[in-house]
């Protein structure tokens, strides 16, 4: 990440890093779970979209992705932080530990299930830290 941050391409910009694989499995799959209990809006609003990438996947357009932000609780990281950002100035980047629990997970529509798959409809995309 601090390669990436330093690239001289770039003059500004903010990179971040989960801080281990369990904790970015648990994050995500929190901030999802926590989002959709929240209201039943929101399953509505899951709901809608899979049935639009549906009709567009059957017309043979491309899907738009599903993005989720949610502070996330309970989330247990023993400490540590959940993660790590470099903010890239000039020619330099800092690294700081990431505090807010923050998290943007996206979603992508893959249609029905298949064995690497078997719940179907929909595979996070990509998930980061907001911070």
């Amino acid at each position: 990440m601090k390669a990436k941050a330093l690239d001289h391409r770039t003059t500004g910009g903010v990179a971040t890093r989960w801080a281990s694989l369990d904790i970015a499995q648990e994050a995500v799959d929190k901030a999802v779970t926590q989002w959709l209990e929240h209201s039943p809006d929101n399953v509505g609003k899951l709901q809608k979209w899979q049935t639009e990438q549906a009709q567009r996947m059957g017309k043979k357009k491309p899907t738009a992705l599903k993005t989720i932000e949610w502070e996330v609780r309970d989330l247990d990281t023993k400490g540590a932080p959940i993660g790590y950002k470099w903010v890239k100035s000039g020619t330099t980047a800092d690294k700081f530990a990431v505090t807010s629990r923050k998290v943007v997970v996206q979603l992508k529509y893959i249609g029905r299930g298949n064995r690497a798959h078997p719940h179907g409809k929909w595979v996070v995309y990509t998930a980061y830290l907001e911070g």
